[in-house]
């Protein structure tokens, strides 16, 4: 366990750390909060490729329903020929059903290293060890806003918990535009989907609140740029 930690902080921790240090050090009046948006928007570019692949798999898969729903019907006696169908229209199509979910596991460890990052002290004096060529700031401005992002911010969580709500509606939307909402398992689907879109805000609101208030921004930020990755896609594949 001591290998994989070591590890996630050399590899992915440290240089974010760093990036962020480094990112604070060059913008006007040292502010915490601007970069914060910076280094999260940065990182979401850099990883853009991975997240555009996963939902364009995502949304294929989205599309099949229909078909899939057919194949189950007609085949339900016989669970065998049934999957090797299913197979086979994955197949015809050229669709992994897992190649949404590869994209997503390699961001993971990006999304907890900035999350990481962002829970540290990030203040001059209390700042983790930097690499040898990156300058600890001489101060930071941890004020945004007019607020403090060393705090928690009721006024960022509720932020955070708003943006989070739209971003499930307007998922939850485009899956019901696509006719994903027909027999008893899309129905349960449905429902659970219609469940998450109220209960992944109040969790992200009692999360934030509880933490620096430099976490709920960059939950802001990466769930805004989540949004129009959302909006662009479905442009395009519309």
């Amino acid at each position: 366990m001591n290998f994989f930690i070591e590890l996630f902080n050399n590899l992915i921790f440290e240089p974010l750390l760093n990036f962020l240090i480094v990112t604070v050090n060059l913008v006007p009046g040292h502010s915490l909060g601007l970069s914060i948006i910076i280094v999260t928007v940065l990182i979401r570019l850099v990883l853009y490729p991975l997240s555009h692949k996963a939902l364009v798999s995502q949304r294929k898969l989205f599309a099949l329903s229909p078909e899939i729903k057919k194949i189950q019907e007609k085949l339900k006696e016989d669970k065998q020929a049934q999957s090797k169908a299913v197979m086979e229209l994955y197949k015809k199509e050229g669709i992994n059903p897992l190649a949404g979910c590869v994209p997503f596991l390699i961001q993971l460890p990006f999304i907890f290293g900035l999350y990481r990052v962002f829970l540290s002290e990030l203040t001059p004096g209390s700042l983790p060890p930097l690499y040898s060529f990156v300058s600890a700031p001489q101060n930071i401005s941890a004020s945004f806003l007019s607020m403090s992002l060393t705090e928690p911010s009721i006024f960022l969580a509720l932020s955070a918990a708003i943006s989070q709500f739209f971003l499930s509606k307007f998922m939850f939307s485009r899956r019901k535009d696509m006719g994903i909402s027909s027999g008893k398992k899309n129905d349960f689907q449905s429902m659970m989907g219609k469940q998450m879109m109220y209960v992944l805000p109040v969790v992200t609101f009692f999360i934030a609140q509880s933490f620096p208030a430099g976490l709920a921004l960059y939950w802001v930020t990466t769930t805004l740029f989540s949004f129009g990755e959302q909006y662009i896609i479905n442009k395009k594949i519309s």
